[in-house]
């Protein structure tokens, strides 16, 4: 009898050992599978594969030179500041090249797939009225006043009041000077956990530290959502 179980068992537990491992590798799959499938998505919303071409649209070029033009209104106002550094791209002989403080260089070699006829490559600065991160020093952090924002409060992808720290309202003005979060900029790591984006959907004043950017924009010209899944792409 105990032949018999041994010379089963030596014909069974082989097909249990393929069917453990497809298993496991299905699990695999199960817990992958959606975040590859969301990259692969997002990869072709970019790309712009996602949807049709539409040959009426008003091509990127022309969006880009409203946006220009209202932040070059905002700086003449005060309200912006010009960047120092401003990048201009552009395509001659069927390459694209870069202008940043007068010097022209081809990117070629930097631009990761082609895009549609009517679409242009631009840097995300370009677009912005203002990129900036929180203050760089800690401060004096109090027992209630205005909540302090850090990655740990917008990793999970919302803003969360629940465990955040709180500063003097004294210096949250002193540094809301200088970076000042409201209602529909975006947020964005850049410390611990990189690139997750989260959209500001309150009027609650807040300051921000350095391991969190602002990402401010014309609301009228891009979409804050589209905005935000395109930072989430793997672009």
């Amino acid at each position: 009898e105990q032949y018999r179980i041994l010379n089963q068992l030596s014909k069974v537990l082989p097909i249990v050992q393929v069917y453990d491992g497809a298993y496991r590798n299905l699990e695999n799959l199960s817990t992958t599978f959606p975040i590859q499938l969301k990259k692969s998505i997002l990869q072709y919303a970019v790309q712009g594969k996602l949807v049709p071409q539409d040959p009426t649209d008003e091509p990127a070029s022309a969006l880009l030179e409203c946006i220009r033009a209202e932040k070059e209104q905002l700086i003449k106002s005060g309200k912006v500041k010009r960047d120092k550094h401003e990048s201009v791209i552009f395509r001659r002989d069927n390459s694209y090249y870069e202008k940043v403080d007068g010097i022209e260089r081809c990117i070629d070699d930097d631009l990761p797939f082609e895009i549609p006829e009517s679409w242009e490559w631009c840097r995300l600065g370009t677009i912005l009225q203002k990129l900036t991160d929180g203050t760089h020093s800690t401060p004096k952090y109090t027992a209630r006043g205005i909540p302090f924002i850090s990655v740990k409060d917008i990793s999970s992808g919302k803003i969360s009041f629940e465990r955040t720290k709180f500063i003097s309202k004294t210096e949250h003005e002193l540094l809301a000077s200088r970076c000042d979060p409201h209602r529909d900029d975006i947020l964005l790591t850049k410390v611990g956990t990189t690139g997750i984006p989260v959209l500001v959907d309150t009027d609650r004043p807040f300051s921000i530290f350095v391991s969190v950017a602002q990402l401010r924009f014309s609301t009228e010209l891009l979409d804050k959502f589209f905005l935000i899944y395109l930072l989430k792409s793997p672009l």
